[in-house]
């Protein structure tokens, strides 16, 4: 009888510890799927291709002085360049549509309202972030008191 319970508690246990493995695991994977989304959304809206650029680079002062103009001016052109490939994916997308409606029957037209709904949530035009201060002026003007 002893032998059964110590054999249930250890059985109990490893499927517990393997069940805290599994959701401690599922659990971080999320999170860092959740950060890798939002910094590739940051990067496709705007804001954060020059902060990521100051960070990789970790300029010195004077560097950094000469380097933000450049970022700030090629973040413009790349920001530039992503709504021009929104833009012109949405009108070959439309014209799809219109070249395909004739020729399809109700249920294809609705699974292909469907497939383009979802399109549209994927691809929607996400709000630009804050420029944040490069991170070496905030810890130098937090070193200074201000």
């Amino acid at each position: 009888m002893r032998r059964n319970m110590k054999n249930g508690t250890l059985v109990l246990a490893l499927v517990s510890l393997v069940m805290l493995g599994f959701a401690a695991g599922y659990g971080t994977h999320l999170l860092l799927t959740k950060k890798h989304v939002e910094q590739v959304a940051r990067l496709a809206t705007g804001g954060g291709f020059t902060e990521r650029m100051i960070h990789l680079l970790d300029p010195t002062e004077a560097q950094e002085n000469e380097i933000l103009p450049i970022l700030q001016e090629h973040e413009q052109l790349v920001d530039s360049l992503s709504e021009n490939y929104r833009e012109s994916r949405r009108e070959a997308m439309d014209q799809l549509r219109k070249e395909l409606l004739p020729l399809l029957n109700i249920e294809q037209k609705e699974r292909l309202a469907e497939h383009f709904q979802r399109m549209k949530k994927r691809f929607r035009k996400h709000a630009p972030h804050h420029h944040k201060e490069p991170r070496k002026k905030r810890l130098r003007r937090l070193e200074e008191g201000e």
